[in-house]
């Protein structure tokens, strides 16, 4: 005996509508994880920049308490024609640059940091013999235009911003980095009697 009740194909497979709906969440999703990922990245650039900028000002306190103790990192004699030293920001170099410095005192009229009880030298970066070390940016941070040249001199660690002592008038100096095209930054300060802090 034959069996004469119809026959049904059973079909398996997905639609093409639901395909169309499967791969949009898929490239949706994807879209979201790229620009997590891109964000992040940035935001952790910003944060090792910061702590670059940290550690050079520090840096740049610690060879001006050797340069008055008589010795600098890794055992050597400071040389004692160095003023102060501290960090200043080349805003103008892309990426952006910080440039650890030696002060020198001006070559007349004595050629010493303090003549005649006046100091000779500028507390600012001048090029040339006074470049210790220059640390670039990571791409797309930025140091904000408004920062000055930061300097340590010894023995009480006067600090200077822009040339200028920083003290009760003007407390302290605040460095700011920012993320190129974003509103995302990350800052340090330094406070009179060489406080430096990152916020």
């Amino acid at each position: 005996m034959r069996d004469i009740s119809p026959k049904t194909k059973s079909l398996t497979g997905y639609t093409l509508i639901e395909t169309l709906i499967a791969v949009s969440i898929l490239v949706l999703m994807s879209g979201v994880v790229m620009g997590f990922n891109r964000e992040t990245r940035q935001q952790l650039m910003l944060t090792i920049d910061q702590a670059r900028l940290v550690g050079i000002l520090t840096r740049a306190k610690s060879f001006a308490l050797g340069r008055y103790i008589g010795t600098v990192e890794g055992g050597g004699t400071a040389s004692i024609s160095s003023c102060a030293f501290g960090v200043s920001f080349d805003t103008s170099a892309t990426p952006n640059r910080m440039i650890l410095f030696q002060d020198l005192p001006a070559v007349s009229p004595c050629g010493r940091c303090v003549c005649d009880g006046a100091p000779s030298f500028n507390k600012r970066y001048d090029g040339g013999d006074e470049l210790l070390e220059a640390v670039r940016l990571g791409d797309g941070i930025r140091v904000d235009s408004s920062a000055a040249d930061i300097a340590f001199e010894a023995p009480y660690l006067k600090t200077y911003s822009g040339g200028f002592l920083l003290d009760q008038y003007q407390p302290t100096a605040t460095i700011t980095l920012r993320i190129f095209g974003t509103t995302r930054a990350a800052s340090a300060r330094v406070g009179s009697g060489a406080h430096i802090s990152s916020f």
